[in-house]
């Protein structure tokens, strides 16, 4: 954050202290922000593990270690933070699609790009892309996409379901957006207008769910929501490590998931 803050300091002139940035208005700020926040625009985040905790998603996180947030999630759940709070938590399939799909970095038929790209936010980056198929017919891009999906936000669910100590059930939405000549998928953010049951905002021919998104799942997915809020409901077993139920909420089922290859990837 060190960095960032200087960064920042450099685009809008001032010295990095609380009383510099205080000499620039909130939307001199924010333009700052905007003008750092491009994936064009470079910064190595990563911590002395190799490891960049946003993936390069972001340039901006919380600090961690100071008097607003003194452990981290992950400490603070593993020491029972939060135990007495009923958790409903889950993942979209292809989450990384609605980065990696637009920009075309799925199509890259270069594995030692692939292996580039993601050793700049993560140390096991040719151990990663092994272990989801690089080199087995699939080009390196997909796998690139497959594998940064479950280390960004598949397996960081998985692994909070565990770590909380109170009642948890996971879900996995895995409807496909047919945007991108349907190569969007089941990506990030999608389940959203099916939670909030508000296709009508995201459909039609340039829609992210299209024109004929299934109005039944929204109602059916709305209904999962608003029932747990109410009374903690839900129509499929807690997650556990033994048992692994998910919930995959357009095939209104649940069943038992494999362990990802993620899961032996800590750093």
């Amino acid at each position: 954050m060190e960095r960032v803050g200087t960064m920042l300091a450099e685009l809008l002139a001032v010295s990095l202290t609380a009383q510099g940035f205080a000499l620039r208005s909130l939307e001199e700020c924010a333009k700052a922000v905007d003008a750092m926040s491009p994936p064009g625009v470079i910064a190595d985040m990563r911590e002395a593990n190799g490891l960049d905790p946003a993936f390069g998603l972001s340039k901006f996180l919380p600090i961690i270690g100071d008097d607003v947030i003194p452990v981290s999630t992950d400490a603070a759940i593993a020491a029972g933070a939060g135990a007495e709070v009923e958790l409903l938590i889950g993942s979209n399939r292809e989450e990384m699609n609605i980065y990696f799909v637009p920009p075309g970095i799925c199509d890259l038929d270069d594995a030692m790009m692939a292996r580039f790209l993601l050793g700049q936010v993560y140390p096991r980056a040719e151990e990663a892309l092994l272990a989801y198929g690089l080199g087995k017919g699939e080009k390196p891009g997909m796998v690139l996409t497959a594998a940064m999906s479950d280390l960004v936000f598949r397996q960081p669910v998985r692994d909070f379901a565990l770590a909380h100590r109170g009642r948890t059930h996971v879900y996995e939405f895995g409807w496909r957006s047919p945007a991108f000549q349907g190569r969007l998928g089941a990506c990030h953010a999608l389940e959203l207008p099916f939670v909030f049951d508000t296709l009508s905002a995201c459909s039609g021919l340039q829609g992210l769910v299209g024109e004929t998104a299934p109005k039944e799942l929204a109602t059916h997915v709305h209904s999962l929501w608003a029932g747990f809020a109410r009374d903690g409901r839900l129509p499929w077993p807690e997650f556990d490590a033994e048992s692994r139920q998910v919930y995959r909420l357009e095939e209104g089922t649940s069943a038992s998931e494999d362990e990802f290859p993620a899961a032996q990837m800590k750093v």
